[in-house]
C-alpha cells in the first residue's frame, strides 16, 4: 500500500510586496468576465517572478488609476486593462505616471510575457517570494515577522507566508508553555523559502516535579540533621543515671552529614526553580541543586 501524506498549508499575508493593483476597463459591449481567461495568464506568469496581480472595482470611475492609487497606496505599479475594438491595451503607470502600455489581439497572446518581462526589468527589488514551515507544527502558534504580528497558524497545519518582500527577515513565532528561538532568512524574489521552526516546551511539567523533589528533600534533610544532633547529644548522657543510648542512636554514619546534603539539595533546587528561566533547560536547576547539596556536604564534613 502506498502511503500517502497530506499537508496542510495555512496562508497569513506576509506584507503588500510586489502588488499590481490592477482593474478591468470594458465597454458595454462585453462582459468583464470575459477577461478572466487573460487575466488569469497575466495572474499566473506575475506570480512566477514575485508579483500579485491585485484587482480593485476602479473600472468604472472616470480616472481608473486615480482611484488605484487611492485604494492601494502600497502598490509596485497601478494597471487598467481595457477592451479597445478588437484588441486589448495594458497600461501601467506608478507614482512618476505612465511607465508602460502593451497592445495585444483579444485573446491577450503574449500579454502575460511582456507584463512579466517588463516587471522583472523595471522592478526586481520590489518583487516578492514565499516562505513555508518544512513540518506540520506542533501547537498554534502567533507568527510575527519583523516585529509584526500576522496571526495564528493552528495545531497541525504548515505555516506558509504569502508575498514576503524579497531580503532578509526574522520570523517568530510563539505558543502557550513553549518557546522558539527566532529564526532569520532571506527571501529571494519569486521562491519559495522554507523553514524549520522548532517549538521547545517550558519547564511547566518539570516545575511542580521538582518542587516535590525540593520540598521532600528538605523534609528529608530536617529530619536526618535533627537526628544527628539527637544522636550525639545522646553520646553526652552516656554517663548519666537515665542509662546508655539504644543503639538506634549510635548510626554508623554522621546523620548531620547526610542532613546537610538533603538540605542543600532541597534549598538549592527549590531556589533555582524561582530564579531560573523557564525556557531554560530542566537541568540546570537540578544541576544547581546537585552543587549547593555538595556545599553542605562539604561544610559538614569540616565542621563536624
Amino acid at each position: 500500500m502506498t502511503a500517502w501524506t497530506l499537508l496542510f498549508l495555512v496562508a497569513l499575508e506576509g506584507g503588500n510586496a510586489g502588488r499590481v493593483a490592477a482593474t478591468r476597463v470594458v465597454d458595454a459591449s462585453i462582459a468583464p468576465r470575459e477577461l478572466d481567461p487573460v487575466v488569469a495568464a497575466l495572474r499566473a506568469r506575475l506570480a512566477g517572478s514575485g508579483f500579485h496581480w491585485h484587482e480593485e472595482a476602479c473600472g468604472l470611475q472616470p480616472e481608473p488609476l486615480a482611484c488605484l492609487r487611492s485604494l492601494q497606496p502600497e502598490a509596485v505599479v497601478y494597471a487598467t486593462l481595457a477592451r479597445v475594438g478588437d484588441g486589448l491595451i495594458l497600461t501601467l503607470a506608478d507614482e512618476s505616471g505612465i511607465v508602460g502600455r502593451f497592445d495585444a489581439p483579444a485573446d491577450g497572446r503574449r500579454l502575460a510575457g511582456d507584463l512579466g518581462r517588463f516587471m522583472e526589468a523595471r522592478y526586481p527589488d520590489a518583487a516578492a517570494g514565499r516562505v513555508r514551515s518544512e513540518s506540520a507544527l506542533p501547537a498554534t502558534v502567533r507568527v510575527e515577522l519583523d516585529a509584526q504580528g500576522l496571526g495564528r497558524v493552528e495545531r497541525g497545519t504548515h505555516l506558509e507566508l504569502e508575498r514576503v518582500a524579497s531580503g532578509p527577515h526574522r520570523l517568530t513565532i510563539s505558543a502557550p508553555n513553549r518557546v522558539a528561538d527566532p529564526v532569520e532568512f532571506t527571501v529571494a524574489p519569486g521562491e519559495t523559502s522554507e523553514l524549520r521552526l522548532r517549538l521547545r516546551r517550558l519547564r511547566t511539567r518539570s516545575r511542580w516535579v521538582h518542587a516535590a523533589l525540593s520540598a521532600s528533600s528538605f523534609a528529608a534533610g530536617v529530619g536526618l540533621f535533627a537526628a544527628g544532633v539527637a544522636s550525639s547529644n545522646c553520646d553526652l548522657l552516656v554517663d548519666r543515671p537515665i542509662g546508655r543510648c539504644p543503639d538506634a542512636f549510635r548510626p554508623e554514619v554522621d546523620l548531620r552529614i547526610a542532613g546537610a546534603s538533603a538540605l542543600g539539595f532541597g534549598v538549592g533546587l527549590g531556589l533555582a526553580e524561582l530564579l531560573v528561566d523557564r525556557k531554560q533547560s530542566a537541568w540546570v536547576p537540578l544541576l544547581l541543586g546537585l552543587a549547593v547539596g555538595g556545599a553542605g556536604t562539604a561544610a559538614a564534613f569540616a565542621g563536624y
